[in-house]
């Protein structure tokens, strides 16, 4: 009956397969000088169409590529090879499919992907696609008014649209002055729906670094687990005509792991002095201004820098727990083990020695003196003691080097990981800081005037109203935690609790308030140059341009701890060396100064950096 309708209507019913297949195949562009290329390979692939049986229109459709890998060429030549001279793969992925039906949103999956970035990549990628930027420049529209959204808008257009599933990312990141980075994210899901809003969500991301370049030692410095992250568009407030951005991150652990003599400072400063050189590099080549290429970037007038709140997105961060750790040092905790074994082997030696004088006064009422079997069986006590002792300490240091743990930490847990080696009760970090419930929210500064170089003035009257600044950032900033605790060491006692609360939501500690990063127009006397090498790419190193005098960050905050119980603080002489340590560490996250002057201690440091003022309210505990 349906055919006939069909015929009827001069419509013929199709259905069926449609098979495509490819072999190896190769795409290269190549950029104006001729020398600098990006190839993409790809050893094979198929897809399957399937067609409705009611019409000519695709029902399902699957493709897949096999060994999928991006490159980058330093030197391109025209000949059998293809390419030569310095060759990174910045992406090889092994295998990708694509499945689309109607109706449905489109899947991306994808196996293990890997990744590889460095300023001699971003380089190269730049001058290969030189080019086609040039060409895509042309073809763009001119600024257009911004639309005002709908509020419902987003709620009406419900359904996701793509869907993007990576089983495993690995990314090598080369950042300068040799330091090497490995970030693993297992596995991660992308959904983007018809409303524009973007779900991304991790279930494990680690990032490791190398520690000894000799042995190319790595060790896990940030872990995360359960990690979302959602991008949405708001509508607009009452005054403004831009809809709002609020991106939100949220991890259910958080844990931050500083390996002992690891300087933080190595890789916070050289991912700093990456991201100019790569600025410069976009500067130098596409013509982009700083400001230009940072809409979000405060606008500049004679009275001073007003800010455009309508391109400053929310940032919600959040974590059920953060957990901050600093190791100590390897020594310490052989001496607290050592000591630790010799309190639990000295009281086996004085059950020994009981028992061996109550003999010996046994055997010594018989005759005068003392017996040469009860002196000879004195000495192999105190031999069997030390090589009891000996024993057991070298026995702990077997299981720790094979398993990571004591026998009683193996026996509570049988995992090890390589990256992120067991936790052994004779080494406790040095310093342990569990914040739980922890929410920062970032979003649009609400000044105390006009412009934010009368803001700072406000602030710290110290501060001539007249400065100018190199960079400027305002923001209101809101961070919310639900309990503390710092533990140093193996000390019983915290050096730091703040207990948790029934109040404001379980909130028992609230800062909020404004927070301005400000960095100062410096002289060239105050001035220094960073080289970052391209080699052999580029003869020259890409000139950085730091500031010796240290950014600055301008406070008002109002900090609120409210919960029944007392706040506990502890302090002694004994745990002073301790802190002590644990400031060193603190001091390892900024950059060594260049300054000839003596080093200033943390505490003058912190003066320093930090300016304006704030108050502190403790209610309901004491």
């Amino acid at each position: 009956m349906e055919r006939r309708e069909s015929e009827a209507k001069g419509k013929i019913p199709v259905g069926g397969e449609v098979k495509v297949g490819v072999g190896r195949c190769n795409a290269c562009v190549v950029g104006e000088t001729g020398t600098k290329a990006i190839v993409l390979s790809v050893a094979g692939g198929d897809g399957v169409v399937s067609l409705s049986g009611r019409s000519d229109t695709k029902k399902e459709s699957r493709f897949e590529l096999k060994e999928v890998s991006l490159k980058t060429v330093g030197e391109y030549r025209e000949d059998e090879e293809g390419f030569g001279g310095v060759v990174d793969e910045l992406l090889w992925v092994p295998s990708l499919v694509v499945m689309a039906a109607a109706g449905e949103r489109m899947r991306i999956n994808m196996g293990t992907a890997k990744v590889f970035v460095c300023l001699r990549v971003v380089y190269v990628g730049l001058l290969a696609c030189l080019g086609v930027w040039k060409v895509a420049k042309l073809f763009r529209p001119g600024d257009r008014a911004p639309k005002k959204v709908d509020p419902g808008a987003g709620k009406r257009r419900e359904g996701k649209e793509m869907e993007v599933v990576v089983a495993e990312i690995l990314l090598d990141i080369d950042l300068p002055e040799d330091v090497k980075i490995k970030l693993s994210i297992i596995p991660l899901s992308l959904l983007l729906d018809n409303a524009r809003r973007v779900y991304v969500e991790m279930k494990e991301l680690g990032v490791d670094v190398e520690v000894d370049k000799a042995l190319a030692k790595y060790r896990r410095l940030l872990d995360l687990k359960s990690l979302e992250i959602t991008t949405e568009t708001l509508p607009p407030p009452p005054t403004e005509t831009l809809p709002l951005k609020k991106i939100t991150v949220t991890a259910k652990s958080t844990h931050l792991t500083v390996p002992h003599n690891f300087l933080v400072s190595s890789v916070i400063d050289n991912a700093i002095n990456l991201q100019k050189a790569i600025k410069l590099l976009l500067i130098e080549h596409l013509g982009i201004s700083p400001q230009s290429s940072h809409p979000s970037l405060p606008r500049h007038s004679r009275r001073g820098t007003t800010v455009d709140k309508g391109k400053i997105p929310i940032i919600v961060v959040g974590s059920e727990e953060v957990r901050i750790e600093f190791e100590d040092d390897p020594f310490e905790g052989r001496l607290s083990r050592n000591y630790l074994l010799g309190v639990q082997e000295g009281v086996g030696r004085g059950v020994r020695d009981l028992a061996f004088w109550k003999r010996a006064r046994t055997v010594g009422k018989e005759g005068k003196g003392v017996p040469p079997e009860v002196e000879d069986a004195f000495w192999l006590l105190q031999e069997f003691n030390s090589k009891s002792w000996i024993e057991r300490v070298k026995r702990e240091e077997r299981v720790e080097e094979e398993g990571g743990g004591s026998q009683e930490d193996l026996a509570r847990d049988s995992t090890t990981s390589a990256a992120s080696p067991r936790k052994s009760k004779w080494f406790p970090p040095l310093l342990v800081a569990t914040f739980q419930g922890v929410s920062v929210r970032v979003s649009a500064p609400s000044l105390p005037a006009q412009d934010i170089e009368t803001s700072l003035h406000i602030l710290d009257p110290s501060t001539p109203p007249d400065l100018i600044y190199d960079e400027l950032i305002p923001r209101n900033i809101c961070w919310s935690m639900k309990g503390l605790e710092i533990r140093l060491r193996d000390y019983p006692i915290p050096f730091i609790h703040i207990p948790t609360t029934s109040q404001r939501g379980g909130e028992s500690w609230r800062s909020e308030g404004l927070m301005v990063i400000a960095e100062q127009v410096m002289g060239s006397e105050s001035k220094r140059k960073i080289g970052v090498n391209v080699k052999p790419l580029i003869d020259d190193d890409v000139a950085v341009v730091r500031t010796i005098v240290p950014t600055k960050i301008y406070l008002n905050i109002k900090t609120s701890i409210v919960c029944e119980e007392d706040v506990r603080i502890c302090w002694g002489a004994s745990v002073e060396p301790c802190i002590g340590e644990a400031m060193m560490v603190l001091d390892g996250f900024t950059k060594p100064s260049v300054d000839p002057s003596a080093p200033v201690g943390w505490w003058d440091k912190v003066r320093l950096v930090v300016r304006g003022g704030g108050s502190w309210v403790v209610r309901g505990g004491g």
